[in-house]
């Protein structure tokens, strides 16, 4: 079995690599690319390739079993229309060269951000709930992730013979996180409550590559939400990091977000539009992948949450060491 990887130099794709190896073994030839380097700890065929770059692409992805996209924009960009093109035309890219190479799995990671934060989100929402991420305006990661989901569904129903997954994780935590979305929680030294004690659902990133793994063995299509068992609310992340909790009223909402901004808590290219995403829930139902997929996760939410902080935290009291002795 060929499985041809994008975003393979990240950590959810590191992370894909070590599982699929480990359960596949030889029965899996993993070609990979990215832009960025690979790890060294890493043995498998490897380009260092643009999604954009569709011919090579085409070239790399021939005679591909399995296509697994994972490549996208994650970090706040610095160029939008530059990262736009990469989530967006860059997935056209992949499914128009799975398409021509008559791929039999093609498996699309996009996020649980794709249904948005907004006030009228139920608890829990299952894959048939509208996608509105891109309804958060200026906040570039869920307005992204949610027009390449729909871009997948297309390719879906226009590819019916092509077993096509799409891939909705819970925030990804784990050993190897390190991104704006871990700095949001893990920075600040006060934890802010926007709204309500809202919960959130965290998955860690080995969890994500077994769910992944479920699907290269099964014959299905569709979108498929994965999370980690359980929720943590903003206050048990408090306890749990052994920080204050403290309720933030709408009109401080905006000057917080400012101060953090000048003080370097948050990435400056974060949007105001992300305080959105710890305001309202945006929880998934996991039910159709523990049923279809009898995906069950190792990993429970506060394990994946507790487990990135602790790691966060060491890797930050080594740097602040390093820095000092120095």
């Amino acid at each position: 079995m060929k499985i041809f990887v994008t975003g393979v130099a990240g950590y959810i794709g590191t992370s894909f690599v070590k599982e699929a190896k480990a359960k596949l073994g030889r029965n899996a030839e993993i070609v990979g690319i990215d832009v960025k380097d690979l790890p060294q700890d890493l043995d498998i065929q490897f380009s260092k390739v643009d999604i954009l770059n569709y011919d090579e692409v085409e070239k790399l992805s021939k005679g591909s079993d399995v296509v697994v996209h994972m490549a996208f924009v994650l970090n706040p960009p610095k160029d939008r229309e530059h990262a736009r093109r990469v989530n967006i035309d860059g997935t056209r890219n992949i499914l128009r060269a799975a398409q021509k190479n008559n791929v039999k799995k093609v498996i699309v990671l996009t996020s649980a951000s794709t249904y948005g934060a907004h006030p009228d989100n139920p608890l829990f929402m299952r894959e048939d709930h509208p996608l509105r991420g891109d309804l958060n305006f200026g906040f570039w990661y869920p307005e992204d992730k949610a027009v390449q989901d729909r871009i997948t569904q297309i390719f879906m129903k226009e590819n019916p013979e092509i077993s096509t997954y799409i891939v909705r994780p819970v925030i990804v935590f784990g050993e190897g996180v390190n991104n704006f979305i871990s700095q949001g929680f893990f920075n600040p030294p006060v934890v802010g409550i926007f709204n309500k004690n809202i919960p959130f659902q965290y998955i860690h990133e080995s969890d994500v590559s077994r769910g992944i793994l479920l699907m290269i063995e099964r014959d299905l299509s569709g979108p498929f939400n994965l999370s980690g068992s359980g929720v943590v609310t903003m206050k048990r992340s408090a306890e749990i990091m052994r920080k204050p909790a403290i309720y933030i009223p709408p009109f401080l909402h905006r000057p917080m977000y400012e101060f953090m901004v000048r003080a370097k808590i948050i990435d400056p290219l974060l949007p105001f539009a992300a305080i959105d995403f710890f305001k309202y829930p945006w929880t998934l139902n996991t039910q159709r992948a523990e049923e279809e997929l009898g995906f069950k996760p190792e990993l429970s939410s506060e394990d994946a949450f507790t487990r990135a902080w602790l790691c966060y935290k060491h890797k930050t009291k080594r740097l602040n060491t390093s820095r000092i002795t120095k």
